[in-house]
């Protein structure tokens, strides 16, 4: 078979996955060299110049021999990662395994991946549905693939394999994209432990507000100036500037704060609450003034809705709540990603179009062994506790010391404890303040000093934003009876997993997305990825009957 014809057959397989690359390797027009070394069995590998040496990118004496040894070297399944694609000896051996989940090849070189596209037969290896090509890709691009194909539940452990030879040629490169997966794969290492912690519980409260969503009305208009209130110690010593500012800002509050403001006679214009866990009730124990809104999370407990009738509900980023969003309501979407209450009430002040944003409170640390600003939820239960043998004081020292990751910090010349969580929280609010247009400005206290550098302020949008929920496109009942319906008619996942997926429809697919995070759970400490599937399905079936039998209100449509 000629070049062409080779060329050819290797575009249309190509394209049956991927349009756009294979446009774009039907276009290339490169001039640079590039060699075919006949091995000696006969096969072609693949060769760069680099500095008058021609570099095989395989064995010249059996690449294909060398290829099949990788399964062998490199035991996990699931998700592959390969760094280089040559001639794809190395890849080709997995297609034979169904314990292979996904296959990622990251490429850099667009005009070697076309010359080996008109050199060898791969139409195999591209018409396989697990296979995902990145050639010569922005590193944004690389790492939202990962983001959307890197399901551990449905893909397993991921597993980088290397191409030495092709690394060796462009260490540089790689070894920026490594350092990419790495920190790609904590983001969703971080969001899977949280969903094995909290899967059910997410569903299990969305499922319940949902009816009190259906009805929350409200609206609010576009702000200029906005204050953000965090727990720390530092919130009181900022207290007096707060005061000062009051009359031209607009105060969110955190609601972890909103015990410490009520006690000052601070009142909020808004409160925001993103815990699921009913911990989160013990910040409103206190009081909730009548007339100030509260934000909740679609998943926030059940009870947080007897506080207030003044609420508007907002959807993070869990899978079920993108749904909700998508069939039943438009509500307002909040990043919740940066897993901390204050990092959600950055988000609420951008999306309520703030240009100039303070934040109090917001230590990321314990300050001189202070755990959180005074009148906050563990006063009153420390008060309690309190007696002759045990001090105020140490019991939030016991409660500080009770992480075993703690760092002490003492270069300001105080005793400030740094838990290795809240510094991940810090990175993350300080890379979403320097991401925004918007001014932040983090009032001075004896917390972490936060890293902001604020550019110069855009003028005002033409259009300014308002908070507000769509209309309902159906009734709750309605919507969780046809969501349940659907899931009944769902086919139960089988093996191999890869091939379940590839039968199911689009919409079929996105059912199965907003069970993953009770997959999760289920599936903790276990390795029965299918069956912790299943049993997450038939659970999610089993929590809508159990609403349609206490309500007695989900109707068919």
């Amino acid at each position: 078979m000629d070049k062409k014809a080779i060329f050819n057959r290797n575009l249309l397989a190509l394209g049956t996955g991927n349009k756009q690359l294979s446009s774009r390797c039907a276009y290339c027009r490169s001039r640079r060299v590039f060699h075919l070394i006949e091995s000696k069995t006969g096969k072609k590998v693949p060769a760069v110049e680099k500095e008058g040496r021609i570099m095989p990118l395989h064995s010249r004496f059996d690449p294909e021999k060398e290829g099949s040894r990788f399964p062998d070297l490199y035991k996990s399944r699931g998700f592959l990662l390969f760094f280089g694609f040559g001639g794809a000896y190395h890849i080709s051996p997995f297609l034979k395994d169904d314990k292979v989940e996904k296959i990622l090849i990251i490429e850099k070189d667009l005009d070697f991946f076309t010359f080996v596209l008109s050199s060898l037969d791969l139409t195999e290896l591209l018409f396989d549905k697990r296979v995902v090509l990145l050639v010569e890709e922005e590193k944004e691009t690389i790492r939202n693939s990962i983001l959307t194909h890197y399901l551990p539940i449905l893909t397993g452990d991921i597993q980088s394999i290397l191409l030495r030879p092709a690394v060796q040629l462009d260490e540089g490169y790689y070894n920026d994209i490594a350092e990419l997966i790495r920190d790609t794969l904590e983001q969703v290492s971080d969001d899977l432990t949280v969903q094995t912690r909290f899967g059910k519980k997410w569903f299990r409260n969305t499922v319940a507000n949902l009816q009190k969503a259906e009805k929350a009305v409200f609206k609010i208009g576009s702000i200029g100036k906005a204050m953000i209130t965090a727990a720390g110690p530092s919130l009181d010593e900022n207290i007096d500037k707060i005061r000062s500012m009051r009359k031209e800002i607009f105060l969110i509050a955190t609601d972890t704060s909103l015990p410490a403001l009520l006690h000052r006679n601070l009142k909020p214009d808004i409160v925001i609450s993103i815990d699921c866990q009913d911990i989160s009730y013990n910040h409103f124990m206190q009081g909730y003034p009548a007339d100030v809104p509260l934000l909740l999370d679609l998943a926030s407990p059940v009870r947080l809705n007897r506080f207030t009738d003044n609420r508007l509900y907002f959807s993070s980023g869990h899978p079920f709540s993108r749904y909700v969003n998508r069939y039943f309501r438009n509500f307002p979407q909040i990043d919740t990603s940066g897993g901390n209450v204050t990092y959600a009430a950055l988000s609420l002040a951008v999306s309520l179009g703030a240009r100039e944003i303070y934040v109090s409170g917001a230590d990321f640390s314990y300050p001189r062994g202070k755990s959180y600003a005074v009148e906050t939820y563990l006063y009153p239960w420390f008060r309690n506790l309190e007696d002759r043998f045990k001090s105020l004081e140490s019991s939030f020292f016991s409660f500080i010391m009770h992480n075993n990751s703690m760092i002490r910090d003492d270069s300001d010349g105080f005793i400030r404890y740094i838990s290795k969580p809240m510094i991940g929280y810090r990175k993350l609010f300080e890379a979403a303040a320097n991401a925004i247009d918007p001014i932040v400005v983090p009032l001075k206290g004896s917390g972490c000093e936060l890293q902001i550098k604020n550019r110069d302020l855009s003028p005002f949008p033409s259009i300014r934003p308002v908070l507000s929920a769509g209309s309902p496109f159906m009734r709750s009942d309605q919507f969780l009876t046809r969501y349940l319906n659907d899931l009944k008619k769902l086919p139960l996942p089988e093996w191999p997993l890869w091939q379940y997926r590839e039968k199911l429809t689009d919409s079929e697919l996105e059912l199965i997305t907003t069970v993953l995070p009770a997959a999760a759970e289920i599936n903790r400490g276990h390795s029965d990825r299918i069956e912790s599937l299943k049993s997450a399905i038939l659970w999610t079936i089993s929590i809508l009957e159990r609403e349609k039998n206490q309500q007695g209100k989900i109707r068919e449509p």
